[in-house]
């Protein structure tokens, strides 16, 4: 190995301490640096930390800082390219880069054909943070069917693998369906794929708030699902970028947390279609998911990258 490097790239998941490590390596090698954000750090309404406005001064101004020294800023998608180009100075707002998340089919080792028998099972895998992530219209839409006799106790199954199995127990609790929740608890990424692949629908579930960072937002997992080739009902603010990916895609509906009677309304023709001995409806648009597959993201990166390395002077070098 020549320890010769050719470009530096830093990605905020969990935290934003490797863009700090990236920027001192930067500073001290001049090698072009480019770096991710999954969800913005600065202003993040759903941040776990207390909001002091000290905290957000020295964030927002280490943001500036990452992007001034930084060849560009990853963001997953436009609405929040607006939110953080908003904040900068003219000068950087052409380097903020929408490049989306995605999905590797090969993880779902070529699929399985779906479940065809009842119960209808539903299944979210990931995290309700305490419950910001709202599941009570879902589970309202359950109790109107059953009162209403368009579905009977045993029709619908609901998994849950995840962090949050408190906050799931209590709101099917609330709604007199504890006997139909079956919960996991957090399980390794091959399982949660598995849960998947055994259920009828996946349900992606985020806040509907009207707020241009939650309605911007793009969990991962609403790539992932398109991995598993399963119709989603994604519950999440009609007019967000999850409504778009999936509209788009023909993936899946979105519906607004609270409309339990549009939620009601699709698992009855879930449920109808499998009493008549069909599958659940799934017609994607083969085309618009591959362009959300690794392969074709992975492209769209790796051209960054080549323009990073081709285009590179020092310009942040002392930032």
């Amino acid at each position: 190995m020549s320890g010769r490097f050719d470009l530096i790239y830093s990605s905020a998941g969990a935290g934003v301490s490797g863009h700090f490590v990236a920027r001192r390596i930067q500073r001290r090698t001049g090698v072009p640096w480019v770096h991710e954000y999954r969800d913005l750090w600065a202003r993040n309404p759903w941040r776990l930390t207390k909001a002091y406005w000290w905290r957000e001064w020295l964030e927002l101004y280490w943001e500036r800082k990452f992007v001034t020294a930084s060849y560009a800023v990853v963001v997953m998608h436009g609405r929040i390219a607006e939110i953080l180009r908003a904040r900068l100075p003219v000068g950087l707002r052409e380097r903020v880069t929408v490049i989306p998340n995605g999905f590797d089919p090969a993880e779902f080792g070529g699929g399985s054909p779906p479940p065809v028998d009842l119960p209808l099972r539903l299944c979210y895998t990931g995290v309700l943070y305490g419950g910001k992530r709202d599941l009570s219209g879902l589970f309202r839409a359950i109790q109107m069917l059953l009162q209403s006799g368009k579905a009977k106790q045993g029709d619908l199954e609901f998994v849950y693998a995840g962090s949050d199995a408190d906050v799931v127990h209590a709101v099917a609790s609330r709604f007199g369906q504890v006997d139909m929740v079956r919960v996991l608890g957090r399980v390794p990424t091959d399982e949660a794929k598995r849960v998947q692949l055994s259920s009828h629908v996946l349900v992606l579930v985020e806040a509907a708030e009207d707020d241009p960072w939650v309605r911007g937002n793009m969990p991962g997992k609403a790539y992932e699902y398109l991995g598993a080739e399963r119709p989603v009902l994604a519950l999440a603010h009609p007019e967000g970028s999850i409504a778009e990916l999936y509209a788009a895609t023909r993936a899946g509906v979105t519906l607004h947390p609270n409309n339990s009677e549009g939620i009601a309304q699709f698992l009855q023709n879930a449920l109808e279609a499998i009493k008549a001995g069909k599958l659940v409806p799934y017609e994607p648009d083969r085309s618009a998911v591959k362009a959300s597959s690794w392969e074709v993201i992975g492209a769209r990166l790796a051209s960054l990258f080549d323009d990073a390395v081709r285009g590179h002077a020092p310009r942040g070098a002392r930032a």
